[in-house]
């Protein structure tokens, strides 16, 4: 058993060879490439999933502002709404930007500490259009920032130095 063992392997010979130090280098160069390719684009990703909690949770406000708007005549602030997400978000904090009024609302999202250079801060608000009509509002900054107030819905009910994502004017009717 042993010989033939033995056998088998003289028989191979030159056959069973390893790779040589050029090939290793290229499958590392390679594995390099593509590594350096493609890292930037999956931290794009990654951050990109987390914005998608600030921009569903404002959302839930702006429809939950319209809802209490229509209740109550006037918008409220943040805490008198019955939206859960707002204190359990995990990479936003939600702060009003203004006392609410009858007119229009305005709040916003700021990245958590460890999170602000990665993620951009945004802003939303609903405004009272002259038709009647609400508008909800969701802004995004230009650039990731720790500064909140690099982004904003202004007195108008428009971004200010940022990137308006959705201006739904004239969504529902407004009945008195």
């Amino acid at each position: 058993m042993k010989y033939l063992l033995f056998l088998a392997i003289k028989s191979q010979g030159k056959k069973a060879r390893g790779f040589t130090l050029i090939e290793l280098l290229v499958v590392v160069v390679i594995l390099g490439v593509l590594g350096a390719v493609g890292l930037p684009n999956l931290l794009r990703q990654v951050s990109k999933a987390r914005e998608a909690e600030a921009i569903a949770i404002l959302g839930q406000i702006n429809r939950a502002q319209q809802a209490y708007r229509y209740e109550n005549g006037t918008f409220a602030r943040l805490e008198q709404l019955p939206i859960s997400g707002i204190n359990n978000a995990k990479f936003y904090t939600f702060v009003n930007h203004f006392d609410p009024t009858a007119l229009q609302s305005s709040y916003r999202a700021g990245a958590r500490p460890p999170f602000g250079n990665e993620i951009r801060n945004y802003a939303g608000g609903v405004r009272l259009l002259e038709d009647g009509r609400l508008g909800p509002v969701i802004c995004e900054a230009k650039g990731t920032s720790e500064d909140l107030d690099d982004v904003f819905v202004n007195t108008s009910g428009g971004c200010e130095n940022s990137i308006t994502l959705n201006d739904l004017s004239a969504v529902q009717q407004d009945t008195p």
